[in-house]
């Protein structure tokens, strides 16, 4: 439903968690159900929707999954789509909504090898910010962050506006727990 609004508007998810602790509630209020309830509710076609959950959400993982991601996202919107006969002219009415989580740091996201074994750096704020900014150009990007320190995203974000003049290659939206 959310692709067939309007022609130059597309949707994507991108889904982050790294929620062992809580298993009973992630399938019904948590990152499961999100994933669940895009798919099946809002009928979010699975090539424009990422889910890392656990074991997957390496630092390596979420990185290279978001940029695919974003890379296929492009790739409409350029013309480069494979012959699929769906290319649009610009991406500007284009949504992303982020997901994450799990445990945080002010400027920075646990991941599955950071909170288990220690031997992979977090996901740092700006990390993410950085590729939207380099990938999602003209897009809109909804941010929703379940962990301690949530605003610690937001704030990565209001810093990277000031840094450059309150000139973004993206629109963000962010709703901190």
């Amino acid at each position: 439903r959310l692709n067939k609004i309007a022609a130059n508007k597309m949707y994507y998810a991108f889904i982050i968690g790294v929620n062992q602790e809580w298993p009973e509630q992630r399938t019904s209020h948590g990152d499961k159900a999100l994933a669940f309830c895009l798919s099946r509710h809002c009928c979010l076609p699975r090539e424009n929707k990422i889910e890392l959950f656990d074991d997957r959400a390496t630092r390596s993982n979420v990185l290279a999954a978001l940029e695919n991601l974003l890379d296929y996202r492009n790739s409409k919107v350029n013309g480069k789509n494979g012959g699929s006969g769906s290319v649009r002219s610009n991406g500007e009415e284009d949504t992303l909504l982020f997901y994450y989580g799990g445990h945080g740091k002010r400027d920075e996201f646990c991941t599955h090898t950071t909170c288990e074994a220690g031997d992979e750096e977090w996901l740092k704020h700006n990390d993410i910010i950085e590729l939207l900014e380099r990938k999602f150009h003209g897009g809109k990007v909804w941010a929703l962050v379940d962990c301690c320190h949530s605003g610690g995203f937001g704030e990565a974000v209001m810093e990277k506006c000031n840094a450059s003049n309150r000139s973004l290659n993206v629109q963000y939206g962010c709703i901190m727990s």
